[in-house]
């Protein structure tokens, strides 16, 4: 056992290694890209604590050793592009916010998450989340708003994904906590049908998600979906939700 967690410690070194690297494959063009990408920032927070919290409770499920590599990676190369786009200095002051959460959080990477210390990971992640919202939220003004409610779909899937898994291992009140972000994602859909900007393809889409969202509703209101269940509809959500938004920073960039 010890062998092989040293061995996800080398790929996990490497993998924040990377993502300190030259970001010349990322370059954000526009402000509906830079609020997709400060979007992109809540949903990674929330994959972390949901890979940590597998990784915890031994799963293996979906590699999420592999998944965390990959996630820390992308959340480093995301927050340096931003750095070089963004200009306004209050939402540059976000972003300094962002990375000392961020600093503080990714040096415990390393240590193998435990029950007792889920709560205090969950409460920063909360903050991490927070301080990119209020910023996605000083951004996604005029017609970047409806990008900034369409981002949120995957953050809210991957806050359900996490809390879920928290739930299963037993943490404190995860069960309440997930509460808050089932009425998220249901009100921004409600959003998203009714904005103007929302054509047939994104309705088809928007449809899609609403079903996924109700089986994951019943489903947990039951208490009986498996964990490997819930992986999977909510990266459904992440997938369907990130197509969405695509589509809309393409219609308003």
């Amino acid at each position: 056992m010890r062998k092989s967690f040293g061995k996800f410690q080398i790929l996990l070194f490497i993998g924040i290694l990377m993502g300190s690297g030259s970001l010349s494959a990322m370059e954000i063009k526009s402000d509906a890209e830079a609020v997709n990408n400060m979007g992109k920032l809540r949903m990674l927070s929330w994959r972390i604590l949901n890979n940590r919290a597998r990784i915890g409770m031994d799963s293996t499920y979906g590699d999420p050793k592999e998944e965390l590599k990959k996630t820390v990676t992308d959340f480093n190369e995301i927050v340096k592009a931003l750095n070089i786009y963004v200009k306004d200095p209050k939402v540059k002051e976000k972003l300094k916010v962002i990375e000392e959460r961020w600093k503080v959080m990714q040096a415990s990477l390393n240590t193998k998450l435990k029950l007792s210390d889920a709560t205090t990971y969950y409460d920063k992640t909360v903050a991490l989340k927070k301080t990119a919202n209020d910023a996605v939220n000083m951004m996604g003004k005029g017609k970047n708003i409806v990008t900034g409610k369409a981002g949120r779909l995957r953050a809210v899937s991957q806050a359900l994904s996490a809390l879920y898994s928290l739930k299963t291992w037993g943490m404190k009140d995860a069960d309440k906590d997930i509460v808050e972000p089932m009425k998220s994602f249901r009100d921004s859909l409600d959003f998203l049908k009714k904005d103007p900007a929302t054509d047939s393809e994104m309705t088809k889409i928007i449809q899609k998600l609403e079903k996924t969202y109700l089986f994951f509703y019943i489903m947990n209101d039951a208490g009986t979906m498996t964990p490997h269940l819930a992986i999977k509809k909510t990266n459904d959500m992440l997938k369907d939700a990130g197509a969405l938004t695509q589509l809309y920073v393409k219609k308003l960039k």
